[in-house]
């Protein structure tokens, strides 16, 4: 009896250590991938892909095949890859991030990235978490709280403070002057100074604004479409 359970406690440490050699080996792997990412993205997913035959359970690799998926515009794979992670290490510092930037950035559910963000920030208070979070309450109608939310990144990260206002700024464009019969009536150059050339019947304009929405080849874009209306008015 002692003898079994001697060889049944060997052959779990042989086991073990066997696992531990293929994960150090995985690491190997994901540091050769990291190392050539931005030169050669499809060498680095073969590196990133046998990592993971090696070593299934590691949320890094699930992490890094999110990235790839997330840099060639996959996002479907990108969000499943990135929900492996939370679920194999729901403290992974940047997941979060990438995940909720799919959700509501690129519009594949935005109400689950308001959600995820939420929650998030409850646990830790991460400026990019709150910059999109204010998107996605703007998205959502909900003005007020979403400029709340992007000041507060803004103050946070001091050194984004740039980006954070360049999204208070998108977030302000999409808003139109209201065409009352006053705001309409009052010239923006009064008197002399309103020379305008006099309307013409023979010329036209097209005006095309493209979102490239629902193109997994091609990154969306938020407002080509809200800008050529404005010019179209």
């Amino acid at each position: 009896m002692i003898r079994v359970i001697l060889i049944i406690i060997l052959s779990i440490i042989i086991q073990s250590s066997a696992f531990a050699d293929d994960c150090d080996d995985a690491a190997k792997l994901i540091e050769a991938g990291n190392k050539i990412f931005d030169k050669d993205i499809n060498r680095a997913y073969g590196f990133y892909d046998t990592a993971l035959k090696l070593c299934p359970d590691s949320p890094e690799i699930h992490y890094n095949i999110g990235l790839v998926y997330l840099k060639t515009n996959n996002f479907d794979k990108a969000v499943s890859e990135f929900d492996k992670v939370i679920e194999l290490n729901p403290e992974h510092e940047d997941v979060y991030t990438n995940l909720v930037f799919i959700l509501i950035e690129k519009g594949k559910d935005v109400k689950r990235g308001i959600e995820i963000a939420e929650k998030r920030l409850k646990v830790k208070e991460d400026p990019r978490l709150m910059s999109l979070l204010g998107m996605g309450l703007y998205r959502e109608g909900k003005d007020s709280e979403a400029v709340r939310w992007v000041l507060k990144a803004s103050g946070k990260d001091p050194s984004n403070k740039e980006r954070h206002e360049e999204i208070m700024q998108q977030m302000i464009a999409g808003k139109r002057l209201p065409q009352t019969v006053e705001t309409a009536s009052v010239p923006l150059i009064s008197g002399d100074e309103q020379k305008l050339p006099p309307l013409r019947s023979d010329t036209f304009a097209v005006v095309i604004g493209i979102d490239y929405k629902n193109r997994q080849d091609i990154p969306a874009l938020n407002y080509p479409s809200q800008d050529a209306k404005k010019v179209y008015d």
